[in-house]
């Protein structure tokens, strides 16, 4: 096998990994784990992602001050919980990846190696899909109930709000003829 034929494979196989995981079925299946205890991991990571972000920048600037030792060890803190739908989809990786070395078109990546970078994604796949899920849950506050909403639960108070002046008028004797 030559090494186009070889790289095309690869891609082939890529490409066919992401739309099964990330497209709309994949993504629907993998968050399904979302439920129970990740409703509690999931926001912890995004109070946590600051930490894990001060943690990586002292490990590159002890790496920059050569200190090897200190800047791999805070390289390999794990700072993020780990929810379901990150355990899911370090299987998942991991299963492409050994399928990809029984194809034999596999990357020439060590177990551990590849073990840590896969945590790595999944941690903060999931912090960075936490954070967008808060600005959408915010912007849209903002467009409907014109104040900020910083997360689902803070949507409650504007949402009732409505609901009981709803009720109010439609328990009214007069009903919505006297408020239109």
């Amino acid at each position: 096998m030559t090494l186009d034929t070889l790289e095309a494979h690869r891609q082939a196989e890529m490409r066919a990994f992401v739309r099964s995981n990330f497209g709309l079925k994949g993504t629907l299946r993998l968050h399904r784990s979302a439920f129970g205890a990740d409703l509690l991991r999931s926001p912890a990571n995004v109070i946590l992602a600051p930490v894990l972000l001060i943690v990586r920048l002292t490990g590159l600037f002890a790496k920059l001050l050569r200190f090897h030792r200190t800047a791999i060890w805070m390289s390999r803190r794990k700072i993020l919980l780990q929810t379901n739908v990150s355990r899911q989809l370090s299987m998942r990786i991991m299963a492409f990846f050994a399928g990809l070395d029984s194809m034999g078109i596999g990357f020439t990546i060590p177990n551990d190696v590849l073990e840590h970078e896969v945590a790595e994604y999944t941690g903060v796949r999931s912090v960075v899909a936490e954070i967008t899920t808060t600005c959408l849950v915010l912007m849209a506050g903002f467009v409907v109930f014109q104040s900020a909403t910083p997360g689902l639960l803070s949507l409650t108070l504007p949402i009732a709000e409505l609901r009981a002046h709803a009720l109010a008028v439609e328990d009214f004797p007069l009903g919505l003829s006297v408020v239109t």
